[in-house]
């Protein structure tokens, strides 16, 4: 709320080409492939449900909004159910503001932390190629459809231990992005809707805080 730099915001969010890759590339090959789409996108948009396991929390509601991602660093995840809230940022401040408590969050975003959450993943913070070790995820059988691929990040600078894509293979599009932190809890987005290239403009990244919001200043949160 790599950190795919934006992801393969990469392929969050491009069509792929027409023709169906049907063989499992090498992952060298399908990381190249992921972050050329990824240099192809200017904006996004998509509905999203997020749910956390695991950690702390044994498990948490599924919340449900809209994410609109600008390059170079600016976010919007709108959540809208269970309840509202808003995580945001323009490149240089993060915002998290919780209406029914009347309080808002702030941070300044530390330059060389990259793809240090999932939101400055998808904004294009980092290079897929260069920031991460990928390789196939091991884990439980899934459709013959798409591809999941695990990235660790090289940098000490990131909030979880590792990254999870699941790509479609047709469109190259990401379709669920998880993350696992240090402390073992599991966040995970579920994308659909996809719109890109939309030129979204600026204002939708800037946030003034409510008059009568408590206001509490913390560099070190993000959106997990």
């Amino acid at each position: 709320m790599t950190k795919i730099a934006g992801l393969l915001l990469l392929a969050l969010l491009v069509p792929a080409d027409s023709e169906t890759q049907a063989a499992e590339p090498a992952i060298e090959d399908l990381v190249n492939a992921l972050q050329e789409k990824y240099l192809e996108l200017f904006d996004v948009s998509a509905t999203f449900s997020h749910r956390v396991t695991g950690g702390f929390l044994t498990v948490s509601e599924t919340e449900r909004g809209l994410m609109q991602i600008k390059r170079p660093g600016k976010w919007r995840f709108e959540y809208i159910e269970p309840e509202s809230k808003l995580f945001i940022s323009n490149g240089e401040q993060i915002y998290a503001y919780f209406p029914e408590e009347q309080q808002v969050i702030t941070g300044s975003i530390n330059e060389n932390a990259g793809a240090s959450n999932p939101a400055a993943f998808l904004a294009g913070s980092g290079n897929i190629v260069q920031d991460f070790t990928a390789t196939y995820a091991e884990s439980a059988a899934r459709p013959d459809t798409v591809w999941t691929i695990k990235l660790v990040p090289k940098t000490n600078l990131s909030e979880y231990e590792w990254l999870e894509l699941t790509i479609d293979r047709d469109s190259l599009a990401i379709v669920k992005l998880s993350t696992i932190d240090f402390q073992g809890a599991v966040s995970t987005f579920v994308f659909s809707a996809l719109k890109n290239n939309q030129n979204l403009p600026d204002r939708l990244f800037n946030f003034e805080i409510p008059s009568n919001a408590d206001v509490i200043t913390n560099d070190s949160f993000g959106l997990r």
